[in-house]
């Protein structure tokens, strides 16, 4: 306040300097005979009009260095950020991107159950991976079966208080043993038709003597 005040005293002490200045110069320009004291109200009005528009290019220069000064103190204060924000930010944007990575899992578990058919059973491979690293290991990335189906939001949390996720869960635990079960028979049934193509009269003497016994 003293400083502001000051500053309002010099200010103020430097348009009277003006403003005499002014008189003085207006008075050596009048003639010697008929020379007046006074000054016109017009040289009053130019001076005065003079001395704000020098007061505004004071201000206007001591405006100038504040934009750097307000860039440096914002990057003083960004410096002084705690390790304990910084780890605080890093770990709410990592929760964020394990949250996007979470439903993308769930979307490509969906489409591995919906592409069994077209894709011939190759998605089984990905669901047995899937159901081995969240139904055996206990990764949490992946999520548990039945909830892929289950929508986001208020109305998924419900059907999963209520148990739907629950028996999706054990109706696809069951339809992926019972795939697995006829792929495995599928490969033996495989590898036996082409022992028998490769060893014929071996494989005829086993059927004759199984039968003939």
């Amino acid at each position: 306040m003293e400083q502001f005040d000051q500053q309002k005293r010099e200010e103020e002490s430097r348009r009277q300097l003006y403003l005499e200045q002014q008189k003085a110069r207006m008075a050596q320009r009048l003639p010697e005979s008929g020379a007046v004291s006074a000054v016109r109200p017009e040289a009053t009005t130019e001076a005065g009009s003079s001395f704000q528009a020098e007061q505004a290019r004071d201000r206007q220069a001591q405006r100038l260095p504040e934009g750097p000064g307000k860039e440096e103190k914002e990057g003083e204060k960004e410096k002084k950020k705690t390790p304990l924000k910084k780890l605080k930010a890093l770990s709410e944007k990592l929760s964020e991107e394990l949250e996007a990575g979470k439903e993308a899992i769930k979307e490509l578990l969906k489409q591995c159950w919906t592409g069994l058919i077209p894709c011939f059973g190759l998605p089984l491979i990905w669901i047995n991976i899937h159901f081995f690293l969240r139904h055996l290991v206990g990764i949490k990335f992946f999520c548990q079966f039945g909830e892929e189906w289950l929508p986001a939001g208020p109305a998924g949390a419900l059907l999963k208080r209520m148990g739907a996720g629950e028996k999706i869960r054990l109706a696809e635990i069951i339809a992926l043993i019972f795939l697995d079960l006829l792929v495995l028979f599928a490969i033996l049934g495989i590898l036996t038709i082409i022992y028998f193509m490769v060893t014929p009269t071996e494989t005829f003497k086993l059927l004759w003597s199984a039968i003939w016994e």
